[in-house]
């Protein structure tokens, strides 16, 4: 089975986890993240709709990779289909890129 990943919604999101900004068909601008709404029969699949993203760019601008209580985790996760970019100034900040990015993502067999 191939998996064909896909991407729904955009977020962005600052130092300590603070959410700055939400956009595209998941919130359509609202204040927080809003996931599709569950099908009444979780037996049947559901069908959504969101942006084929094809590669994520990840920029890190220090090498540093000393963790500790002043470590800059921030992070900018960008989305213009087909790409997406996650600039961080650490590699700590963009593990948490990749994990709010990997929790957007959901794949569908190539048929459908």
């Amino acid at each position: 089975m191939l998996l064909g990943l896909r991407l729904w919604g955009t977020i962005q999101t600052s130092y300590g986890g603070v959410l700055q900004g939400l956009s595209g068909p998941a919130c359509d601008g609202a204040a927080t993240y809003a996931h599709p709404p569950e099908p009444e029969d979780l037996s049947k699949p559901m069908r959504r709709k969101g942006l084929e993203v094809r590669q994520l760019q990840v920029r890190v601008l220090s090498a540093d990779e000393a963790l500790g209580p002043l470590t800059d985790e921030s992070y900018a996760l960008r989305v213009a289909a087909p790409r997406a970019t996650a600039s961080a100034r650490t590699v700590f900040g963009a593990m948490r890129a990749l994990e709010s990015f990997a929790q957007l993502l959901w794949g569908e067999d190539a048929d459908g």
